[in-house]
């Protein structure tokens, strides 16, 4: 097994690790406040890290400790590409029952640097009014003018269980292409129950609808959401979702759930996954907790995971995901 540092950014570590002839394309985000000394560390050390396989991820952990909550969070990040339109999705939520439920996940202050030819931006992750948020997390796909995926936003002040939302592509598809959909912020009552919802429906080659729905006793002030298209035929991009309910009746609640999935495309090497929530449904009689992460990544398929903690009362929870090979 062979370990290459790839950067250093401030307290972050970017590890790519490789064994015998077959790379497996994953990154280690370390988080420490001294550089690891690579010639010296066991690589068991790392086993217990949380593991991705792309760097697009922010949690509010990684700037301060869950137990001193406050409302705003950013990091900088870099890439080749402007970055205030990238799709994100939140993928992990942490509030106390006692306040609103308030989150939104954004990207801003992008600017370009000639001496690097690269864009920087930042990413937030805030709460504000007297939201009390312990963590948050998101991701975010990274693409700009690129011929298979378009993307964008909507959001609703919604006033009955469904309303929609027209989306129309930029460019027409030769056929329908698929739609995934992830939540981006919201605004919800404490005093009720905490059940919104996004999906796409209608989807034709030209557009397709965005369906939210709030349904029993929830009152949602306002919800957005983020949609990417791509054609269903490439053969280096894949898409699902998973639904709690596959496993379990949505009364009988439990914490932890996890999917083995097959991608349905011959990927010649792990892709990079993608993946945030586009359904929470807790009841508000614990503090609402969720979160979705991805697991041993192959070429051939990886393990979806859904899940809550403590006094949560989970009923469901959709994750949907994006697998992308790049070139």
């Amino acid at each position: 097994m062979s370990i290459e540092v790839f950067e250093q950014l401030s307290t972050t570590l970017s590890i790519r690790y490789s064994q015998g002839t077959q790379p497996f394309g994953v990154e280690f985000w370390i988080h420490c406040k001294q550089l690891v000394d690579l010639q010296t560390t066991n690589i068991s050390l790392f086993s217990n890290l949380t593991m991705a396989n792309h760097g697009a991820l922010f949690n509010s952990s990684d700037v301060r400790d869950w137990t001193k909550p406050q409302l705003e969070h950013s990091k900088e990040f870099s890439n080749i590409l402007p970055g205030p339109n990238f799709p994100i999705g939140i993928n992990y939520v942490d509030y106390d029952k006692s306040a609103n439920i308030r989150l939104k996940s954004y990207i801003d202050s992008v600017k370009f640097h000639e001496k690097d030819s690269a864009f920087t931006s930042k990413v937030h992750l805030d709460a504000w009014g007297d939201s009390k948020m312990y963590a948050s997390g998101c991701t975010w796909l990274e693409q700009f003018n690129d011929r298979d995926f378009q993307s964008g936003f909507a959001d609703v002040k919604p006033t009955q269980e469904y309303t929609t939302v027209d989306v129309t592509f930029r460019s027409a598809y030769a056929s329908a292409p698929k739609v995934t959909c992830w939540l981006t912020a919201f605004d919800l009552d404490k005093d009720k129950d905490w059940r919104i919802d996004v999906s796409a429906v209608d989807v034709t080659e030209k557009g397709c609808k965005l369906k939210f729905r709030v349904w029993g006793t929830t009152q949602a002030y306002w919800i957005k959401a983020s949609w990417i298209a791509h054609p269903g035929d490439r053969s280096h991009i894949d898409h699902g979702l998973f639904d709690t309910q596959e496993q379990r009746p949505w009364e009988k609640p439990q914490h932890e759930h996890q999917k083995k999935v097959t991608f349905s495309k011959k990927f010649t090497r792990p892709p990079v996954v993608y993946y945030a929530i586009s359904r929470i449904d807790e009841t508000n009689k614990g503090n609402l907790r969720v979160k979705t992460y991805v697991k041993d990544v192959t070429d051939k398929g990886m393990t979806l995971h859904i899940d809550s903690w403590n006094d949560t009362v989970m009923y469901t929870t959709v994750g949907q995901w994006i697998a992308y090979q790049k070139y």
